[in-house]
């Protein structure tokens, strides 16, 4: 980070900000936090969208993690709006935000709208299959457990 910082327009700074943030979530919660804003306002400010979406994603984890429910559905409709909106994006990476989204509801205790998006999020990882759809099938028995 301390070679990025001396060349700010580097390409590699917001990487490098994600994958530091991805590295402290569970240590450092809050460091982690601080990383994924500076990547997304940075990608942001260049009107790379679709790259910040990956960037609030990981916000929205976090968030949901430490039960701040509303900014994490806040972020993930963001990352959803633009996943959606942007052509060529591939069903499974709008699939993963609809997955992360009814896990915020499955935490908030709402599992009609947890039931609703995971099974949109099933439905678009159906043709890719893999591991993929068997992580959404995961968050499903998960909610019917809840």
């Amino acid at each position: 980070m301390k070679v990025f910082r001396n060349y700010p327009e580097d390409p590699r700074l917001s990487n490098a900000l994600l994958g530091l943030g991805n590295a402290l979530r569970k240590s450092a919660p809050a460091e982690a936090e601080a990383c994924y804003r500076e990547s997304a306002g940075w990608l942001a400010a260049r009107a790379q969208l679709l790259s910040a979406s990956m960037a609030w994603s990981n916000l929205g984890v976090l968030c949901s993690e430490q039960g701040r429910y509303a900014e994490s559905l806040d972020l993930y409709a963001m990352v959803l709006r633009v996943r959606e909106q942007t052509p060529g994006t591939p069903a499974d990476r709008i699939a993963s935000v609809l997955n992360n989204i009814a896990c915020s509801y499955r935490r908030m205790g709402r599992f009609a709208e947890a039931h609703a998006s995971v099974d949109r999020a099933i439905e678009l990882a159906k043709p890719g299959g893999g591991s993929s759809l068997a992580s959404k099938y995961g968050t499903r028995g998960s909610i019917f457990r809840d």
